[in-house]
């Protein structure tokens, strides 16, 4: 019992070092700031960009005019959002412009590449009486006006502002009525293409799955109901505290890596790369504290059974179950998605004002600002890393303990629970990685073998890192 009481602090300690703090919601001051151009954020990193370069690419493809009204329209409500049932109450006052005058101005520059100048112009006259008198935006607006309107090239002078002011976007601008062949415009163009192919290969691998999953998910039902449905796993004889042991120790190595790294990070600088690199090469190394039960003694063969490590009845017969049984997870995954945005959407309706903002993410981070090395050893550390590493640990080890004295449901529920917490989400994010390891748990039960679950595991990873790879690929400014 004590030993669990370990365990319970252990993944007490690395849930609360992983806990992201959320930042504070905007002051009303600084909302006025955004929305009157007083305060005009910097345009690195922005989604709109991603916009920009699908206008490009929609203007090159000669799309229709109501399509690229529709993207107009998109790019408006985004920009200038209309509070109401989905936004909850205003966090501003009634009478004070909304949205971020800066992203305004950059979505003109989008819609002029998309619709004409005279478009653009609509919106900019638009935007001009909500700008403070003192805002850096006014000139940038009439310079702006005046190239859509006259069709006269921008001058060296006003180029050199809206770039160093908007970046992409004041190239974008530079680059209004520009004839075929434009490097700039190409390259935008070709950033789309990238990013709008791979969107559309794993959204049509998730609607496919989908459906696919819904028939299997059906029958699996039918068949546990009708005790036809025979699961692999044999429970196993209580005892096995080496099992208990191996997380301790996982997780004991997790926090201190977590520790090393923010002293790292502290003393070297926030721009400072080999504190990420430490942290990067620290998390490889935690595999082989996955071993720990050798060091106990454990023989290679009672190590392999009792974990999960073996072929069960065929390694491409254990990964076509695991595809399958990926595939009958989404209608539940997705139904947990619905749920926790129908739970957000009731929290904004009943909330006073602005909500924090969701904290940074991380891996995003990492991904948008390291070099090609950086990008390769986070994606091996996703799709290659996390279905070894950690389908070991818990639906390995845990999942092994847990089931000698529980229910398969109640082993898979504990152990989903834990692998979520150790996960450095919001509350929302944890709920759809706990969905997750709970239909990992009852693959281990249904197949022994943990190699169902580890290529759901790496499906999922490397569907979710070629979407979040692709976006980032098009956003670069």
């Amino acid at each position: 019992m004590w030993l669990w009481l370990v365990a319970v602090l252990a993944l007490g300690v690395v849930a609360l070092l992983q806990t992201p703090a959320a930042e504070p919601p905007p002051t009303p001051e600084h909302l006025k700031a955004l929305a009157t151009g007083a305060d005009v954020p910097s345009p690195e990193g922005s989604p709109f960009v991603l916009f920009g370069k699908i206008a490009v690419f929609l203007h090159r493809l000669g799309s229709s005019g109501s399509a690229n009204a529709e993207f107009a329209t998109l790019l408006d409500q985004v920009t200038t959002p209309t509070r109401g049932f989905l936004l909850g109450p205003p966090p501003v006052p009634s009478d004070q412009p909304e949205g971020v005058a800066a992203e305004r101005l950059r979505a003109a520059i989008v819609i002029g590449e998309a619709m004409g100048g005279a478009e653009a112009v609509k919106r900019l006259e638009t935007l001009k009486p909500d700008l403070a008198s003192d805002s850096a935006l006014n000139e940038d607006v009439e310079s702006l006006i005046s190239m859509y309107s006259s069709g006269t090239p921008l001058s060296p002078d006003q180029s050199k502002v809206l770039v160093e002011r908007h970046g992409w976007f004041g190239r974008l601008a530079e680059a209004y009525g520009a004839a075929p062949g434009n490097a700039f415009i190409d390259q935008a163009a070709h950033e789309a293409t990238v990013f709008l192919v791979v969107a559309m290969v794993v959204l049509g691998a998730f609607l496919l799955g989908f459906l696919v999953g819904l028939a299997v998910l059906l029958i699996t039902i039918i068949l546990a109901g009708s005790g036809q449905l025979r699961m692999a796993m044999v429970p196993p004889r209580i005892g096995g505290r080496v099992w208990v042991e191996t997380f301790i120790v996982f997780a004991g190595g997790f926090a201190a890596l977590h520790v090393l790294g923010s002293i790292a990070m502290h003393a070297a600088g926030p721009d400072a790369a080999w504190p990420v690199w430490l942290r990067l090469g620290g998390q490889v190394s935690l595999a082989l504290l996955l071993l720990w039960p050798l060091a106990r003694g454990v023989s290679w063969s009672q190590f392999s059974g009792e974990i999960g490590w073996h072929r069960g009845r065929g390694v491409f017969r254990e990964v076509g179950a695991g595809i399958l049984a990926y595939a009958a997870a989404l209608p539940i995954y997705f139904g947990m998605a619905v749920i926790v945005a129908l739970a957000m959407m009731l929290r904004s309706i009943f909330s006073d004002g602005p909500a924090p903002q969701p904290p940074a993410n991380k891996v995003v981070e990492m991904l948008g600002q390291g070099g090609p090395w950086m990008i390769v050893c986070i994606l091996g550390l996703a799709v290659i890393w996390a279905p070894i590493v950690e389908e070991g640990i818990f639906r390995g080890c845990l999942y092994r303990n847990m089931r000698a004295k529980m229910p398969a449901a109640g082993a898979a529920l504990l152990t989903a629970a834990m692998f979520a917490a150790m996960h450095s989400y919001v509350f929302a994010g944890l709920l759809m990685v706990g969905t997750l390891g709970f239909v990992f748990g009852m693959m281990r039960e249904w197949r022994s073998s943990l190699i169902a679950s580890m290529t759901a595991h790496f499906l999922h990873n490397s569907l979710v890192m070629a979407l979040m790879l692709a976006a980032l690929y098009a956003m670069r400014g």
